[in-house]
């Protein structure tokens, strides 16, 4: 009979966190077949337990699945609600980060074998430029540093009038005032501040750039 292959290769982890999309991350590992896999997810010191986890974090979708004779694959996914991850431990306003410890172990009854124990950073760069050509709004950009987190679809906007929100395709007469409200589309991620505005007039063209910092 051939010995366990006691062995944990981490593969990678991406995170999206799309409006559209379930907000979530997601790892992916190597594991030594057949093994009995234990796993879980921590505050950033990979000691203490996450307060109120179940309210920002889902329990994960676990998946493993053969590879080849020495190998299976093994895949943790997790949801998160964003609505509450301002007040959570997890969340580093300071550095707009979420910070969490994954850690995973092939273990031999209650006997750890081995373990792979890992620190992760969510980076989240909150602000977002916009460009206005005529009365027509590009899409916001909200890029993070290391492109794991992506939260752009958020950040709306539309052509409105001065005494209301509401967005309206009106024809703009010359000279006529143009009002643009800019939104977040939901509640998990809010708009902070205008922080800056430069409008460039031309004979047929005229185009306002603003930057926006979200919350």
């Amino acid at each position: 009979m051939p010995l366990p292959n006691w062995e944990i290769k981490f593969l990678g982890l991406e995170a999206n966190f799309n409006v559209t999309s379930n907000q979530g991350l997601t790892l992916n590992y190597q594991v030594g077949k057949n093994l009995t896999v234990v796993h879980s997810l921590s505050q950033n010191d990979c000691s203490e337990e996450i307060p109120d986890k179940s309210s920002v974090i889902s329990e994960p979708n676990v998946k493993k699945d053969n590879i080849d004779a020495d190998y299976d694959s093994f895949t943790l996914e997790y949801d998160f609600n964003m609505s509450n991850i301002a007040d959570n431990v997890i969340w580093n306003e300071t550095s707009s980060k979420i910070s969490l410890c994954q850690v995973v172990q092939l273990k031999n009854e209650e006997l750890v074998i081995i373990e792979d124990k890992r620190r992760i950073d969510i980076d989240f760069n909150l602000t977002a430029n916009f460009e206005i050509k005529d009365t027509s709004l590009a899409a916001a950009t909200v890029n993070t540093n290391n492109t794991s987190a992506d939260v752009s679809s958020y950040i709306k906007s539309c052509k409105c009038s001065p005494n209301s929100f509401a967005c309206n395709i009106d024809d703009l007469a010359p000279n006529e005032r143009l009002f643009v409200c800019i939104y977040s589309q939901s509640t998990d991620v809010g708009i902070a501040s205008l922080e800056s505005m430069v409008r460039l007039s031309q004979l047929y063209c005229h185009l306002l750039y603003y930057s926006i910092t979200a919350c």
